[in-house]
C-alpha cells in the first residue's frame, strides 16, 4: 500500500498544484471581468495580422511591435484563425502558462530540498501570489515568460541530477520559447554556459572526459534552442521591418545580409 501511494503521490501532487493554480486564476478573471490596456493592444495586433492573412509587414509598421518577440502574437493570431478568437486564445494561453509556473517551482524545489513539504510550500506561494495571478489572467508576456524560464531551470536541474540528455533537449527548447516571449529568456542559456565552465574547472573526472561531456551537452542545448527560435526569427527579420533579435549583435549581421 505504501509503495503504491509513493508511486502515485507525485502525479497526484502535480495535478493538484496545476488545478488549484488554474482555479485561482480563473476565479480572478471572472471576478475582475476585465483585461489590461496592454492586453487589448496585443489582441488588436493579432486581429490585424489575421485580417491581413498573416502578412507580418502590416503589423510591424507599428514601432512598438518592431521590438517585441513574436510568440504571443502568433498564439493570438492562431486562435483567431481556428475560430476561438484572439482574446480567448490569449487568455487561455496565459492562464495555462501561469498555472504551469507553480509546477516548475515545485520541480525545482523538489530537487533542491530534501523534504517534499518545502516544495509544496514554494508552489503554494506562487499559486496565490497576487502578481502571478494578475498577469496570468491578462494577455501579457510575463506569464509565459515566467513559465518557460522556470520550467527550463527545472529541466536543467533534472539533467544535472540524472545525467539524462533528453532533459538538456527540453532545456534548450524551453529556453527558446522563453526568448520568443521576452529577450530576458536568454538568461537560462547564460547560466548553462557558466555551469559548464564550473564543470570544466571543478569536476574530478579527467579533463578530456569533462570536455567531451560539456561539448555534447552544449551541442544538444544549442541545437534544440535554434530549432525553436531560428526559423521564426529569420522569417520575421527578413520579411518585415522588425528590429527584434535573439542576440543584440545579430541586427548588425542581418543588416549587411539583407
Amino acid at each position: 500500500m505504501n509503495n503504491l501511494l509513493h508511486k502515485y503521490l507525485e502525479p497526484i501532487a502535480l495535478s493538484g498544484i496545476f488545478l488549484l493554480s488554474l482555479g485561482a486564476r480563473m476565479l480572478y478573471y471572472f471576478l475582475s471581468d476585465r483585461i489590461s490596456r496592454d492586453s487589448f493592444g496585443y489582441v488588436e495586433y493579432a486581429e490585424l495580422l489575421y485580417k491581413s492573412n498573416w502578412n507580418w509587414s502590416t503589423v510591424y509598421t507599428e514601432s512598438l511591435m518592431k521590438k517585441l518577440p513574436p510568440l504571443l502574437t502568433i498564439v493570438l493570431t492562431a486562435g483567431a484563425e481556428v475560430g476561438i478568437g484572439a482574446k480567448t486564445s490569449g487568455i487561455l494561453f496565459c492562464m495555462i502558462c501561469g498555472s504551469l509556473l507553480p509546477l516548475g517551482v515545485y520541480l525545482c524545489s523538489r530537487n533542491i530540498f530534501k523534504k517534499r513539504i518545502y516544495a509544496y510550500f514554494a508552489a503554494l506561494l506562487i499559486i496565490f501570489h497576487p502578481y502571478s495571478i494578475e498577469v496570468s489572467a491578462n494577455i501579457l508576456r510575463e506569464a509565459p515568460y515566467h513559465c518557460f524560464f522556470v520550467l527550463s531551470l527545472a529541466a536543467a536541474i533534472y539533467a544535472i541530477n540524472t545525467g539524462k540528455r533528453r532533459f538538456w533537449i527540453l532545456f534548450g527548447g524551453l529556453t527558446g520559447l522563453a526568448v520568443l516571449t521576452r529577450r530576458e529568456g536568454l538568461e537560462p542559456l547564460i547560466i548553462f554556459f557558466v555551469w559548464n565552465i564550473i564543470v570544466l574547472i571543478k569536476n574530478e573526472q579527467p579533463f578530456k572526459k569533462r570536455l567531451a561531456q560539456v561539448i555534447k551537452d552544449s551541442v544538444i542545448v544549442v541545437f534544440s534552442f535554434c530549432l525553436i527560435t531560428m526559423p521564426i526569427w529569420l522569417f520575421i527579420r527578413c520579411s518585415t521591418d522588425s528590429t527584434w533579435s535573439l542576440f543584440p549583435f545579430m541586427n548588425k549581421i542581418l543588416e549587411q545580409w539583407k
